[in-house]
């Protein structure tokens, strides 16, 4: 303990020293060290007055290879400001322009998106009612609507990108669905001052009823989106996919910065990509956080689209099934298909404990004769084979116990009052 705080009290003094805001000098310590003079060589210097870029490479194999340090003139000395690790050289581009033309190509007015999941009534336009009342099963307490307007996203290309903003460009790509190149509403629904829902509004006069098909990419990608920084950027495909890897990090580091005294759980943030004069994306707080939420096309009774949506489930009720199968001694197999309505398929044996795949089952119960339960898969290992997923069940010890043998698994998810 004594050693850390020689150690943090050595490092504050040198943050003092060389940084304008010596909280950005980070105190961690490795060995090999981060940073060594013997290996981290400086390679360019930009000098324009008070400013300064620095950029330095390491010689060895690690990873960042580039470091950006900002630098300021502060009297008769020049202190950091900020530093952006980089593992790519400037130059380095997402994508050629031979392959950056091929993806959005693939994109098309005349798409026809797969439907929704079956199970599935998202309902979104619901979302987007000002006032309406809504309780979903994450929210304590029903709530009104709050529609606020996000600005206008242009879209020359006509084709989006809608990912997590800190994800790397080279593996984005269009949605399979273009709409005409101009320039588009975003909106955003929020409920307990946060973000519900945000849309791109294709067409305003959109009749009812409407219905919804998934937002899938051009190759096919699943149209739920994944989110690991806490937010989701709609964004015009050519202006995202052109910009230079170092520029996206650039981008990203700034949106960050900029967001860092708000509230993100209802930021929203025009950003104009790649040198453009309009907003060309917008970046949104994800609901709650990490995690995936799905995205729709929105089509109306004329089986039009008329606005793009991701729904961060706050206001979704989660559906469930339960269904129970016999349970005896030495049971071994495959006790339960209903894959073909949608369902799971439920395989049972001494080495793998209970199988499934088919579905996402929430939890598995083992009852006794009056339907009281004597185990669940709550607190076993659990694994996965990409084709199946399991739990690591003692099945010995409901040998004597049980005689069924419950599972509920997830069948789909609505938006309502």
């Amino acid at each position: 303990m004594a050693f850390l705080m020689q150690w943090e009290t050595a490092i504050a003094e040198i943050g003092v020293v060389h940084w304008i805001d010596s909280s950005g000098n980070s105190s961690g310590f490795s060995v090999p060290p981060e940073h060594d003079p013997e290996v981290e060589k400086v390679v360019t210097v930009a000098v324009n007055g008070d400013a300064a870029k620095v950029e330095t490479k390491r010689k060895d194999d690690s990873s960042p290879k580039f470091t950006e340090y900002s630098l300021v003139r502060e009297r008769d000395t020049w202190k950091i400001s900020s530093k952006l690790d980089f593992y790519d050289e400037e130059t380095a581009s997402a994508f050629n322009a031979i392959d950056l033309e091929s993806w959005l190509a693939k994109a098309s007015e005349s798409c026809n998106p797969p439907p929704s999941e079956a199970g599935d009534s998202p309902n979104c336009n619901i979302l987007f009612k000002a006032g309406q009342v809504l309780k979903g099963d994450a929210m304590p307490a029903p709530a009104a609507v709050e529609i606020r307007r996000a600005g206008t996203i242009s879209l020359p290309s006509g084709s989006l990108v809608v990912r997590d903003f800190s994800y790397s460009p080279e593996d984005a790509r269009p949605l399979s669905l273009k709409v005409a190149p101009g320039e588009y509403e975003v909106e955003v629904a929020i409920l307990e001052n946060t973000i519900a829902a945000v849309r791109v509004l294709i067409d305003p006069s959109g009749q009812e009823p409407f219905f919804y098909r998934r937002a899938v990419t051009v190759d096919g990608d699943s149209s739920i989106i994944g989110v690991d920084a806490g937010n989701v950027c709609l964004c015009d495909a050519r202006a995202f996919m052109s910009v230079a890897k170092r520029g996206h990090e650039r981008d990203y580091n700034a949106w960050v910065n900029s967001t860092m005294g708000r509230t993100k759980r209802d930021d929203i943030s025009p950003l104009k990509l790649n040198g453009s004069a309009n907003p060309n994306a917008v970046v949104v707080g994800s609901g709650h956080g990490d995690g995936g939420y799905p995205a729709f096309w929105m089509f109306d009774a004329r089986d039009k689209p008329v606005a793009l949506i991701v729904d961060f489930q706050i206001a979704a009720e989660f559906l469930t099934r339960k269904v129970r199968v016999p349970w005896t001694a030495g049971v071994s197999g495959i006790v339960l298909d209903e894959t073909k309505s949608g369902g799971p398929r439920v395989r049972i044996n001494v080495d793998d404990g209970v199988a499934v795949s088919g579905a996402s089952v929430k939890i598995i119960r083992w009852l006794d004769r009056i339907g009281a339960v004597v185990g669940d898969n709550s607190s076993v290992g659990s694994w996965d084979s990409g084709k199946e997923s399991g739990w690591y069940v003692e099945l010995a010890k409901f040998n004597h116990s049980a005689v069924e043998m419950e599972l509920e698994y997830y069948t789909g998810y609505r938006n309502g009052p």
